[in-house]
């Protein structure tokens, strides 16, 4: 087992780790009743903000710039279970 506590690079987001997770997920969060809460959304290619849609593509506010095309990113809650416990991520 990987004791990660310590490491201040893996903490800060500095260096990346992979682990291996035997799970299933117990659901998935969906609004129905909302629009505003979706599973995605379009989002700039350089920074992955929230696009607004413009006449001729897409407008970053972030990057205060036009672009063609936009990214679908997803954004969603998924409550995992093992046999020890369960957590939302």
């Amino acid at each position: 087992m990987l004791d990660t506590s310590e490491d201040q690079d893996l903490q800060s987001g500095a260096k990346s780790a992979y682990f291996t997770v035997n799970c299933f997920i117990q659901w998935v969060f969906t609004n129905e009743n909302s629009p505003d809460r979706q599973m995605f959304y379009m989002g700039c290619k350089a920074c992955k903000k929230k696009v607004f849609d413009v006449e001729d593509g897409y407008r970053c506010e972030k990057c205060n710039k036009n672009y063609d095309e936009a990214v679908p990113t997803y954004n969603f809650t998924v409550k995992v279970t093992d046999n020890t416990d369960s957590i939302q991520l």
